[in-house]
């Protein structure tokens, strides 16, 4: 990371890319500052899924303690507020004052988990804004936090791959079915991530019709905005040392499960922003 990226002009001039190829990649768009209180608190937050669910801990060269078996059975994605406050938080948290407490980490003895800076930068109007603009939304259209993780890859993990697939692949799966909104992934690497570390592949057709796989090469701080219906893996870490990713997610409506085509209760979070 260099010197400060202005966010807002970031984000304008990827929008044209967005909308043209289903992502982008925006260097450099958070701080070293911000990285290192995200770093600080992915590290939380594993440790707080290890200390509720797992029971194999090994420590990690970047000092992230993990549990074994807690990162096997999660897939390696750590959702920041239902590991911090369990699960029932989804259906307690419905508007962005409660979300801002939840994520601060108010009212709770595991709270000093959750960084307040983080807090303000996810609920903040600045990066609201900028997605916005990407997903082409106006200044008065809604935008709603869908869902937050970290996903952490231990070090010689082979099996920590993510085969190709869309991420709302799931709106019509085996355990229910959503109606199909319009949402993107934040993918932002909080260390420098490369093919041997499990970094991820895009698919770019050549005009004879070809798909090839593009690893992304960025540093720690980037962001890789991500529409849901775009193709996408990642390979296994094969380095020695962990590799983290803060991933949050907001939609342009709210994603509800249905029954016969009636809206249910939300599939996460449907909490709107400013």
């Amino acid at each position: 990371m260099v010197e400060e990226v202005d966010k807002w002009e970031a984000a304008k001039a990827a929008k044209e890319r967005f909308q043209r190829e289903g992502y982008v990649v925006l260097e450099d768009f958070f701080t070293a500052r911000e990285v290192d209180a995200l770093r600080r608190e992915c590290d939380e937050v594993v440790r707080c899924w290890s200390e509720r669910y797992g029971t194999k801990k090994r420590k990690r060269k970047n000092g992230l303690e993990a549990s074994s078996d807690v990162v096997e059975r999660n897939g390696c994605i750590f959702e920041v507020l239902q590991g911090v406050h369990g699960k029932e938080v989804c259906e307690r948290v419905r508007d962005l004052g409660q979300l801002r407490r939840e994520r601060r980490g108010e009212g709770t003895s595991r709270g000093e988990m959750l960084s307040k800076d983080v807090a303000d930068l996810v609920t903040g109007k600045e990066l609201t804004r900028c997605v916005k603009h990407i997903l082409g939304l106006g200044p008065e259209e809604d935008l709603y936090y869908f869902a937050e993780q970290y996903i952490v890859k231990p070090p010689m993990s082979e099996n920590s791959a993510f085969k190709w697939h869309r991420d709302s692949d799931w709106c019509s799966g085996e355990d229910g079915r959503a109606r199909g909104v319009r949402y993107v992934s934040l993918w932002t690497p909080l260390d420098d991530v490369c093919e041997e570390n499990g970094t991820l592949y895009t698919l770019r057709t050549s005009e004879e019709g070809e798909g090839e796989a593009v690893p992304i090469i960025v540093n720690a701080g980037a962001v890789v905005v991500m529409g849901d219906r775009t193709l996408h893996k990642s390979c296994g870490n094969m380095s020695e040392e962990t590799r983290r990713v803060w991933m949050p997610q907001f939609s342009s409506e709210e994603i509800r499960w249905e029954e016969d085509g009636v809206p249910k209760d939300p599939v996460c979070f449907a909490v709107k922003m400013l």
